[in-house]
């Protein structure tokens, strides 16, 4: 039976490793290609991409994988020119790529996309260098060997060099060429080359040597017709004058001679990019007698341009009229397709003729600006208009474009008029940006990381918005568990704000909800709190045109078929932002549904946005460009930010079983051993495997938690090793007059971890689930805010994960792991977010010996089977797929480690 495709995907963590993990929006690999890429990746960084740009060079891999294989390949290219290769291969280290900003822009979105920096790609290359040193050390063989053993397309590379140069003496052979051989390095570290009909015969003697040499060369004779031609014609062991014709062939066939494994110099104007370059031209803006808006119509001008600058009609007549390929054009040569030229200019002035009758809507310029193809627009994506066109801003469409970027990237004031509190410096920032976007009537997404104050700059945006006469109140929608957060921001933040409450169960007193019923109560208000659920629930939400449109944890609307995702898009107003802490750019379904609802259009029909993505290959590039304008995500790991922030620290505190858990946990062992025996079926197996590895993690916690005997179910400290930890490291706590967060998945340990905190500390604390109410849970927050408040919380990991600010907390307890660190780095980033004025240390409990630490050294380590186990769920999809004996190893308890308890 063969095995299945799994959908197997890179994730890039915080630490700026990648490793190979199992997860559902991943594109289906084959059992070969999974095992080869998570083995490479187990290894490390370097070791996978070089894996990557060797041994999968031919394997058709998806974009994000093909995009990582590309950095890879990027290193051995810029190896393999260096024609002293064979002399420094064990100490490769070369410079980074000029382009480092456009390559990160270009990549497909993966997880852990939106960590992704320019200093992520320095580390991976010197990663890279690193494996290919340990490479190094280990063959016995030359580079050479290396090359043809690990990677055939590399073979023989940077050993026949291609030299064409400007001949500025002769007018009708402009150009010369000569083949060498880089024969060694000199005294002053550069290659000394000897014409390749010398290397020849100095190599008559050894044949190897000699088909070595020439190999690259019969390489790009197999592919490229003027290197053929050079061949037969022996015109390769003598120095050759070209003319414009033959120059033009060569330049074009550069990618392939050198993917043979030549090496080519060329003119500096050439090899740096820097090559004058003719295109059609087409620049967007309004029309001369419009104002830039949204709703404006934009007009385009097509013509032929040399570098940006328009030609006049004689030099525009003798481009057309070409047939050599290169033109010398105001006293530099030009490369030029005179027949692709004229068909691309045909097709962009039959659009212009279209669009002059009908026009351009503002969405269509924007799309055509970042290469997304429009209606009766030529397809940007066709390598043929790509390469002979270019869409450029007006000035006053580059005039806004450049007001958003420097909103973003520029310093901001960071006092608000009526805002109580003194911005940060990225916060001002995003305030700026927000209302730069807003004031041009573009939607915005904020998906700055949690903690970073989301909250507080659409309450500084409120307030310059409120600065316009006759504006009418902006609404928030929020999950309801939000409301009362967003109810204390405003008070502590923007008291001069009138905000209100369009939810009659949610209402601060019984006369708003009265005017709320009378359908009077945002009259007069500058904003309204409404929940996801009443926009489907009140038409007169939708009834109502709003200033602005604020969407609170925005996720909650990424599937656009849902009710409320419906719902969200009826609701009118001059802009809409939305707010989410979950990235955006890492899954491109939840990308077009949140732009879809802040700038309908922009990313077209889903069904056009697909094949769009599809045929971006691993070029992520243009897309980017397309969302970026309206995207602003910050990290705290940012340099701009980190130093604004609190420190964090995360500690594991080992705890050992008791000798009744430890029982019980072996005799499940034993249990689903005997189960694993039987011949049953996929589900049963599954359930059976998911059923014990709950009942482990009960066991960890408490042996009382998975008592089948009411009268048992007494929670003894004494009988788990995890309460007795907890009461030790509270004990020191409450010496120090600490407050700590506890939080846990099961609602029935919460009273035993309350209990047990009340003794260390000697007073009561507070707790909260999802049975909390509303109103309840904002009364604990504030009283476990207060200076005098309790000195512990203890928090069902579900319900209070997400959108509360407990800063008065400066240590956080994991008493029981999810398995999925996102999960837990939101729920510690109740405390460790805005305001927290003091160092937030991290406590997460682990039970030695079990399975807990097991999956707890796999997640430190990075390795993918933890990536495999961990998901959104307690037991992440692959654990049921394990077979038996890896299964089995991976819960088996070592006695003598869970006996073993470390002080906390």
């Amino acid at each position: 039976m063969s095995q299945p495709h799994l959908p197997l995907g890179p994730q890039l963590l915080p630490s700026g490793v990648v490793v190979a993990r199992l997860e559902p929006d991943a594109a289906p690999l084959p059992p070969r290609v999974q095992a080869r890429l998570a083995e490479a990746f187990h290894d490390g960084t370097g070791t996978g991409l070089l894996h990557l740009a060797t041994a999968e060079t031919t394997t058709d891999l998806p974009p994000a994988w093909s995009w990582l294989r590309g950095w890879g390949q990027q290193y051995l290219a810029t190896a393999c020119r260096r024609s002293d290769l064979a002399a420094c291969w064990a100490t490769l280290d070369l410079p980074v790529p000029d382009d480092i900003q456009g390559i990160c822009d270009r990549a497909p979105p993966f997880t852990g996309r939106e960590l992704l920096r320019p200093h992520t790609l320095v580390a991976w290359w010197s990663a890279i260098a690193a494996a290919f040193r340990e490479e190094a050390t280990r063959f016995s063989g030359s580079v050479h060997d290396w090359f043809a053993e690990r990677g055939p397309t590399w073979h023989a590379v940077g050993r026949v060099c291609f030299h064409v140069a400007e001949n500025k003496r002769e007018q009708a052979a402009p150009f010369a060429f000569l083949a060498t051989y880089a024969a060694r390095v000199g005294a002053d570290g550069k290659p000394q080359h000897v014409p390749l009909g010398r290397a020849l015969k100095q190599a008559r003697g050894d044949r190897s040597a000699l088909d070595t040499l020439l190999e690259p060369v019969r390489r790009a004779a197999a592919q490229v017709p003027l290197v053929a031609e050079l061949v037969e014609q022996r015109a390769l062991f003598r120095p050759q004058r070209w003319g414009p014709a033959q120059t033009a062939r060569f330049l074009a066939a550069i990618p392939t001679m050198e993917a043979a494994g030549l090496v080519v110099r060329v003119p500096r104007w050439w090899a740096t990019g820097k090559t004058r370059s003719v295109q059609v031209q087409v620049t967007v803006g309004p029309h001369q007698s419009s104002q830039l808006s949204t709703d404006a119509l934009m007009a385009f001008d097509v013509h032929l341009a040399l570098d940006g600058e328009p030609l006049d009609p004689a030099e525009r007549a003798t481009l057309l009229s070409t047939t050599e390929g290169l033109v010398l054009l105001r006293g530099q040569w030009v490369s030029v397709d005179a027949d692709a030229l004229q068909g691309v200019l045909a097709r962009w002035e039959a659009a212009q003729a279209a669009a002059d009758t009908t026009g351009v809507s503002f969405v269509q310029g924007m799309r055509l600006l970042a290469g997304m193809p429009g209606a009766g627009m030529p397809d940007l994506a066709d390598d043929r208009t790509a390469r002979w066109s270019e869409v450029v801003a007006g000035p006053s469409m580059q005039a806004m474009l450049d007001d958003i970027r420097s909103a973003r990237d520029t310093p901001a004031a960071d006092r608000v008029l009526g805002l109580q509190a003194t911005l940060r410096s990225y916060q001002a920032r995003g305030v700026a940006w927000l209302h730069t976007l807003t004031e041009l009537g573009l939607g915005a997404c904020l998906a700055d990381d949690m903690g970073l104050g989301k909250t507080v700059q659409v309450l500084a945006l409120l307030l310059r918005t409120r600065q316009v006469d006759d504006r009418p109140p902006s609404l928030l929608v929020l999950p309801t568990s939000l409301i009362p957060n967003w109810l204390a921001e405003a008070q502590r933040f923007a008291p001069s704000l009138h905000i209100t409450v369009a939810h009659s169960s949610a209402g601060r007193d019984a006369a708003q909800a009265t005017l709320y019923t009378r359908g009077r109560l945002w009259q007069g208000a500058d904003a309204v709190l409404t929940t996801y659920g009443m926009l489907h629930r009140d038409d007169r939400l939708a009834e109502t045109t709003w200033d602005l449109v604020v969407y609170d944890e925005a996720q909650a609307l990424k599937t656009p078929s849902t009710r409320r995702a419906r719902a969200a898009r009826t609701i009118r107003g001059r802009a809409r932002v939305i707010l989410t802490g979950t990235p955006v750019e890492n899954r491109v379904g939840d990308l077009w549904a949140l732009f879809d609802l802040i700038n309908p259009g922009l990313l077209g029909t889903a069904k056009e946005f697909l094949a769009f993505v599809k045929a971006l290959g691993d070029d992520y590039g243009p897309l980017r460009r397309l969302v970026s304008p309206y995207l602003l995500r910050r990290l705290k790991t940012d340099p701009e930010v980190a130093p604004e922030l609190p420190d964090k620290t995360e500690v594991t505190v080992f705890c050992g079983l008791k000798a009744r858990q430890a029982a019980l946990y072996a005799a499940t062992v034993d249990q689903l051993a005997r189960t694993l025996e039987q011949d049953a079926t996929d589900q049963a197996r599954r359930g059976a495997v998911l059923a014990a590895l709950t009942r482990f993690k009960l066991l960890c916690d408490h042996p009382a938690l998975v008592a089948e005997d009411p009268d048992e179910a007494g929670f003894v400290e004494g009988h788990s090793g995890k309460l007795q930890a907890l009461a030790t490291l509270c004990a020191e706590l409450a010496a120090r007059q600490d407050k700590v967060l506890v939080f846990t998945q099961y609602r029935r340990m919460m009273a035993p971890l309350a209990d047990t905190l009340s003794r260390a500390f000697g007073r009561a604390g507070l707790e909260l689930h999802g049975g909390t109410p509303v109103a309840e849970r904002a009364r604990r927050v504030d009283a476990f805010q207060a200076p005098d408040g309790p000195p512990f919380f203890v928090l069902s990991l579900r319900a209070a994960g997400t959108g509360l600010n407990l800063t008065a907390a400066n240590h956080v307890i994991h008493f029981d792991r999810w398995w999925n660190p996102a999960v837990e780095n939101q729920a510690t980033d109740r405390a460790y977010r805005i305001g927290q004025q003091r160092n937030v240390l991290v406590h997460r409990f682990v039970c030695r010996g079990t399975v807990e630490e097991r999956i707890d050294r796999l997640i430190a380590d990075k390795a993918a089977l933890a990536d495999d186990i961990i998901g959104s769920a307690p037991a992440g999809p692959g654990i049921t797929e394990l077979d038996d004996r890896a299964l089995l190893d991976l819960v088996r308890l070592d006695l003598h480690a869970s006996r073993t308890s470390l002080a906390p």
